[in-house]
C-alpha cells in the first residue's frame, strides 16, 4: 500500500512538473487548436521541404489564435519551421515575441529542446553591437539617461532630450539589444548547436502527429 501511495506521489510530482514547472517540454500539440492552413502542412511532409511559406502560415496562425493554449500550440511549430529554414531569423524573432508577450513564457520551451547553447556567442545568435560593445546604452557621452544636462546663462541648469538616442538611452545602432545585427557564424544566428537538423526532425514529427 505504501508502495502504491509512494508511485502516485511520485507520478503527481512528474506531471505538476512537466506541465506547470516545464510545459513547454512535455505538452503535445493539440490539433484542435489549429486552423485548416495549418493543418494541411502535414500534406506529403515525408517528401516535401520545409519552406519560408511554411512559416508564413505558421506565423498568420498564431496572431489570429484566439487564445492562450492555441497560440503555445502555433508557436511550437512555428519555431521548429524557423530554425529549420532560417536559423539567422531566430534571434530576432525570440526578441519580438518576449517583447510582445513578456508575461506568457511562450518560447520557454526551446531551452529544454535545444539544449545545446552555441559556445561562439553563448546563445545569443549574434555577437557584440560594434558600436556600443554590447553595453546597449546611447554612445553621446553627454547622455545621462537620454538627457543632455549641463549649465547655460545665468548659470541655470539646461535639461534637454539627448539627439543621438532621442531620449531612450539606448544604442542607435543596435537599437538597444546590444548585438550585432550579424549572425553569429557558428549557429547562423539561431544560438543553439546542430540546430537545422534537429528542427527539421522536430517540425515533421509535430506535422504528422496533427
Amino acid at each position: 500500500m505504501k508502495f502504491i501511495l509512494f508511485l502516485l506521489l511520485l507520478a503527481g510530482g512528474y506531471y505538476y512538473y512537466t506541465t506547470q514547472m516545464n510545459p513547454g517540454a512535455s505538452k503535445k500539440i493539440n490539433s484542435a487548436n489549429l486552423p485548416t492552413s495549418v493543418k494541411a502542412l502535414k500534406e506529403r511532409i515525408d517528401t516535401r521541404k520545409i519552406t519560408k511559406d511554411d512559416v508564413r502560415k505558421l506565423g498568420d496562425a498564431f496572431y489570429k489564435a484566439k487564445n492562450n493554449e492555441a497560440r503555445q500550440d502555433t508557436i511550437k511549430l512555428l519555431t521548429y519551421a524557423l530554425l529549420a529554414t532560417n536559423p539567422g531569423a531566430f534571434s530576432k524573432f525570440k526578441q519580438k515575441i518576449n517583447n510582445d508577450y513578456p508575461e506568457q513564457g511562450y518560447l520557454d520551451f526551446v531551452s529544454s529542446e535545444f539544449p545545446d547553447t552555441c559556445n561562439s556567442c553563448a546563445g545569443e545568435g549574434s555577437g557584440k553591437c560594434t558600436k556600443c560593445k554590447g553595453t546597449a546604452k546611447c554612445m553621446n557621452q553627454k547622455c545621462t539617461e537620454g538627457r543632455i544636462i549641463y549649465k547655460g546663462f545665468n548659470d541655470q541648469t539646461v535639461n534637454n532630450q539627448c539627439p543621438v538616442c532621442r531620449g531612450k538611452d539606448e544604442c542607435s545602432t543596435c537599437i538597444g539589444s546590444g548585438l550585432s545585427a550579424l549572425p553569429c557564424k557558428s549557429c547562423k544566428g539561431s544560438g543553439f548547436k546542430n540546430t537545422q537538423a534537429t528542427a527539421i526532425a522536430k517540425y515533421k514529427e509535430a506535422i504528422k502527429s496533427l
